[in-house]
Formats: C-alpha cells, sequence, structure tokens
C-alpha cells in the first residue's frame, strides 16, 4: 500500500483514508478512495478539501458526512460476535470545537439505536439479547478533551470483554470491562453504514439530525482488524504528528 505516511502500522490494516494523499482524494469529487482495500468512503452535501496540514477534509456542522462502503455488516461489532467482528478499532485525526454531534457512528436500524457512537466526549456500544427495548444492552467510557480546536489523534477500540482509548499516542488512555454479551439490537439490523461526522445517514428527513453533526476537521481515518498495542498507537501518532503541528 502507498500512503502519504509510510511509517504507519500496516498490519491489520483494512480501511486507510487520508485526505493528503492524492491516490485516496485529488481533491474534488465525492469518493474518497480506500488504500487499504475496496471500502472507499463517499462525501455527501459537500465536505469540502483544504491543503492545510497536506490535506484535509472540512465538514459544516449541518449536514456534511461520509459513509463508508463495503458490506455495512463488515462494521459492526458485537460482543458475541455473530455479526461483524468482536474486534473494534477505529483510529481518526480531527480537529473541531463542536461540543455535539457524533464523530463516528454505525446505526444498527432507523429506530435509533447505534451500535457504534464517538461524540466528543463519550464513546458507546450498544448491542441487544432480546426482544423488546429492555433487553437493549450499552455501555459506555468516557473520552479527554477533544473538541479544543486543536488537531488530535483517538484510537476507540473494542474486544469481546474490553472497550478504551487512545489519545494523541497515549498520552491519555483508559480502558474497562463493557459488560456486553449480546448481537443485533432487538430493533433489528437494517445495514446501516459506519460514518464521519453526523448521524444524518440514519434518515436525513428529522429535522432533529442537524444537531447530531459535528463541525470541523478530518485528516485521516483507519479501520484495523486487530486492537493496536500502545507501542502501535504511538508509532501512528509520530508518523503524522508532524503533518498536524502536534
Amino acid at each position: 500500500m502507498s500512503s502519504i505516511s509510510p511509517d504507519i502500522v500496516t498490519d491489520g490494516l483494512v480501511l486507510c483514508l487520508d485526505a493528503a494523499d492524492k491516490k485516496s482524494y485529488a481533491g474534488s469529487g465525492t469518493t474518497w478512495t480506500d488504500r487499504a482495500g475496496n471500502k472507499n468512503g463517499t462525501l455527501t452535501n459537500g465536505p469540502t478539501h483544504s491543503t492545510d496540514n497536506g490535506g484535509l477534509l472540512s465538514f459544516d456542522g449541518v449536514n456534511d458526512y461520509v459513509t463508508i462502503g463495503g458490506d455495512n455488516d463488515d462494521n459492526a461489532w458485537t460482543a458475541d460476535n455473530s455479526v461483524g467482528s468482536d474486534i473494534l478499532c477505529l483510529e481518526i485525526w480531527f480537529k473541531g470545537s463542536d461540543s455535539g454531534g457524533r464523530i463516528i457512528s454505525k446505526a444498527w436500524n432507523g429506530s435509533g439505536r447505534y451500535n457504534i457512537s464517538v461524540y466528543p466526549d463519550w464513546f458507546i456500544l450498544l448491542v441487544g439479547t432480546g426482544v423488546d427495548n429492555a433487553s437493549d444492552e450499552s455501555s459506555g467510557i468516557s473520552l479527554p478533551d477533544i473538541n479544543d480546536g486543536e488537531w488530535h489523534q483517538l484510537v476507540v477500540w473494542a474486544n469481546s470483554t474490553n472497550m478504551g482509548y487512545y489519545f494523541d499516542g497515549g498520552s491519555s488512555s483508559d480502558s474497562q470491562a463493557h459488560g456486553l454479551t449480546g448481537g443485533i439490537s432487538d430493533k433489528g439490523n437494517t445495514n446501516k453504514p459506519l460514518g464521519l461526522m453526523t448521524l444524518y445517514f440514519y434518515g436525513e428527513g428529522w429535522a432533529g439530525h442537524t444537531g447530531h453533526a459535528f463541525e470541523g476537521e478530518v485528516g485521516a481515518f483507519r479501520k484495523y482488524n486487530k486492537v493496536l498495542t500502545a507501542e502501535e498507537v504511538l508509532q501512528n501518532f509520530n508518523a503524522m504528528r508532524g503533518r498536524f503541528g502536534v
């Protein structure tokens, strides 16, 4: 794989979107090409490209977003490994000062059940084991101050028993037992995509979605099929920090 950052960890890398890599995004159009495979991102409602910091995409906090292609179930996380995988590891480089909205999200369905949600201050997983709402299970972990208008690396991860995060190469990190055991939400699975910077792709018709968009900039987004070690997170941070001035 050719990348703008050849020193990043490539072991287990299954998705690599980089706004500074002209083979990933040439500066125009709606396709953000996956340099690790074929899960290209689709830019919707006009995120804008800039060559600042080598290359970035700006999102307006109203209705701009990216959805990730491929089989949407591949991007699901389930504690019982029944759909997608019981391994989750997502890395994003972003900047913003928005206090609301979702930075990363993956819905189960159109009933408001979100499998993966990353807010400016919170990372939440949701699965379900039964046939009514009471059987949905969710667990969350608080994040550090990531909406301070500066560039940051954030890695969120989960396995069958634990969930956690790394922030800026591990300058801050935490993990906990999530206590989840289930698979698809009790409200069902309608194969919604993984996306960045909003929950609009859940259904744009609901006006309240505007409050769930995140205004900010994204430089790169990656997915791994393993949980990165602390040393690997730091390797990726050091490979990119010069570009983002951190």
